[in-house]
């Protein structure tokens, strides 16, 4: 890139910072980058369009690692428990603004709306709160 982009504003501030980032590098112990041909080899290769193969290989690799870190036995069991009373109690707190808000709107078409997308809004953790209830009473 050096040698194609002499006399241009701009390119030398990119060289720099080629260089800082193998500096930063070699410092942390990366064997993968040792020039800024390096660099410049990495930042193009993220620049490039994954296909489709390789997004649905990327998920299934995310895919694993989380549930590898769900794997932690009675941390995950508490953390699913304090999960599922915070959605109990975000239930109720939802079902009690709506008590408040319905009996005496003259506005029943606006309160209706407002609830209806208010219980949209909410669905995908509804969702996860009877997930969580259906496993709890398995074990």
């Amino acid at each position: 890139m050096a040698r194609c982009c002499h006399g241009f504003l701009g390119f030398d501030a990119i060289l720099a910072l080629e260089q800082e980032i193998v500096k930063l590098v070699k410092n942390v112990s990366f064997e993968e980058v040792e020039e800024e041909e390096d660099v410049q080899e990495l930042l193009e290769s993220h620049a490039e369009q994954l296909t489709n193969e390789e997004l649905i290989e990327l998920d299934q690799q995310w895919i694993s690692e989380e549930s590898k870190d769900n794997d932690d036995g009675d941390i995950g069991q508490e953390t699913w428990s304090l999960m599922t009373k915070n959605l109990s109690c975000f239930f109720g707190l939802l079902c009690d603004m709506m008590e408040i808000i319905q009996p005496g709107d003259h506005f029943r078409e606006w309160s209706a709306k407002v609830s209806r997308a208010l219980n949209d809004a909410v669905s995908c953790y509804r969702e996860i709160y009877h997930l969580e209830i259906c496993a709890g009473e398995q074990t």
